[in-house]
């Protein structure tokens, strides 16, 4: 008998489609299986890199505020609290990154009133200020630093020292040393917010500064600025108007510069 004469028949039930379904099915799984997982596994790295954007931009992005001469502005802050800030000031925060840091870059002279949130802090030139929950008036222009607290408490600390302010009580910057006055009429120094121009005892340059920065105006001093002026002017839609009141005082000659 030949080789080629013999004939095998195999025996079998399965078709030949069940018989590759059975062999190879377990391998078209875990091909799906593994292009799910690569999938899965780029999905997350986007999320991780979005992720990654979102923190570093929420860092970097700022919100900022400026107020030139002539103008002022009332701002509310991520917290629900609110600043209205001065002529010639400017205040800035990262929005995004509020709820990990809760504080305002700030210079000039503004009113910060409101329930503030715990942690809120200013940072200007001279100081920081932490905020207790409480209302105040603070400056930080031309290495001047003053705060008045009105209501609350806050806390201000410099290079060299920090310290402590309640109801009433008045601190200065000066020589590097924080200097502060107890049961002083702190709400003078928010007259501004109600159109009040108020002076203490305060050099006749440093008023015509005041009133050229509330104008946005140039003025013409005396010959003779040696004056020390003390009172409270409301605010008047001619500030030549103001000007005349002061040198009435005088006795002296100040105009507007045109």
């Amino acid at each position: 008998m030949k080789a080629n004469d013999i004939k095998i028949t195999p025996k079998w039930k399965e078709s030949k489609e069940d018989i590759w379904n059975k062999s190879f099915m377990n391998l078209e799984d875990n091909h799906k299986s593994d292009k799910k997982s690569k999938h899965i596994k780029r999905f997350l790295l986007y999320v991780a890199a979005s992720v990654i954007v979102f923190i570093n931009f929420s860092y970097i992005y700022r919100t900022s505020i400026y107020t030139p001469r002539g103008e002022q502005s009332t701002i509310t802050l991520p917290d629900g609290s609110f600043a209205k800030l001065r002529e010639e000031s400017s205040l800035s925060y990262k929005p995004l990154w509020w709820i990990f840091n809760k504080t305002v870059s700030f210079s000039g002279e503004a009113f910060f009133y409101g329930k503030h949130a715990k942690g809120f802090k200013i940072e200007s030139n001279l100081a920081t200020t932490y905020v207790l929950g409480t209302s105040f008036n603070i400056i930080d222009r031309d290495n001047i630093f003053e705060i008045g607290c009105l209501e609350g408490k806050v806390k201000v600390k410099s290079e060299f020292q920090a310290k402590e302010l309640t109801k009433g009580m008045l601190t200065r910057i000066k020589d590097n040393k924080i200097v502060s006055k107890k049961n002083e009429n702190t709400r003078t120094m928010a007259l501004w917010t109600k159109d009040i121009l108020a002076f203490k005892n305060t050099p006749l340059r440093d008023v015509i500064e005041t009133i050229s920065r509330s104008y946005n105006i140039q003025i013409k001093p005396p010959s003779n600025i040696n004056y020390y002026y003390t009172g409270q002017i409301q605010r008047m839609n001619n500030p030549q108007d103001v000007l005349n009141i002061i040198n009435k005082t005088f006795g002296i000659e100040m105009q507007i510069i045109e």
